[in-house]
């Protein structure tokens, strides 16, 4: 079998089974997230770092707009929120180990109860920067903004503890974008779905798909220094989900039946072609 013909038959194969691995994809990718605070809860630490390592560039993971389990809550954002859990502050309280710290090390997970040590601090360009922590800690001047990017580098690090829980490796928005992209794929699975669903108009997914996920998102980078356009603002868990969950069926919507259209078109080329090597020349 030539080299040509291997890579059309492969291709043939990938036109015919996209969808299922874009499924096997989401359904890996969306649970593993969820897997790390597991595997954190049972002790295997080592699997679990390396679950939240590999996340670690897709995401900012930043403690107080995170998913936790085996917590005292689900999640604990920023006072700022007015969410009506205990907001993240009471609990973040004053790392026991900060000499650590300033010796630009930082401790081994798990931690223990009410000990945050990436919270009191941060070894940040050869420097102990300090942050403190008040009972709110939204930036509403020049200098809180600061303590509040230290705070949001610090936070992204921290996995959690027998107390908060254990972080799962995503931020909320996140697991829900992926939840919204795997459940798409499985609607679009259906053989009728799939035969009469049309893509997303561009422009309904700008509006429903692109506009509330943007306005959340910015209208809270904005809030903060050195823009400082209004009043700082943080967004509750359930509106982060929503969004969230709007974008990755909207985006799925939109592009799984152009992803299915294109397979379609390429399979017709291939067996095409194929056809055409089996037949004879008159």
């Amino acid at each position: 079998m030539s080299w040509g013909l291997r890579t059309n038959l492969w291709l043939l194969s990938i036109t015919k089974h996209w969808l299922r691995a874009a499924i096997a994809f989401w359904l890996i990718w969306g649970t593993l997230p969820w897997i790390a605070p597991v595997l954190m809860k049972l002790g295997a630490t080592g699997p679990a770092t390396a679950i939240y390592q590999m996340y670690q560039p897709m995401c900012h993971r930043f403690a107080f707009r995170s998913f936790y389990l085996f917590g005292e809550q689900a999640a604990y954002p920023l006072a700022g929120a007015h969410s009506g859990l205990v907001p993240f502050e009471a609990l973040a309280g004053v790392s026991p180990l900060p000499g650590i710290m300033r010796a630009g090390k930082l401790p081994t997970p798990p931690f223990g109860i009410r000990a945050l040590p990436q919270l009191d601090g941060i070894w940040l360009n050869g420097a102990y920067a300090a942050i403190d922590i008040p009972d709110d800690v939204t930036p509403y001047d020049t200098e809180s903004a600061a303590n509040f990017a230290r705070l949001q580098l610090a936070s992204s690090s921290f996995i959690g503890n027998e107390q908060f829980g254990y972080k799962a490796a995503v931020c909320e928005r996140d697991v829900s974008i992926y939840a919204g992209l795997g459940l798409t794929a499985l609607i679009f699975a259906i053989p009728r779905v799939r035969r009469k669903l049309r893509p997303l108009p561009i422009w309904m997914y700008v509006l429903i798909g692109l506009v509330p996920i943007g306005l959340d998102g910015f209208s809270q980078m904005f809030g903060y220094a050195p823009f400082s356009f209004w009043p700082p603002r943080e967004t509750i868990p359930a509106f982060r989900v929503i969004t969230g969950l709007v974008f990755g069926l909207a985006t799925g919507w939109l592009g799984y039946p152009n992803i299915d259209l294109s397979m379609r078109e390429t399979r017709e080329a291939i067996e095409l072609k194929l056809a055409r090597r089996r037949t004879p020349p008159a």
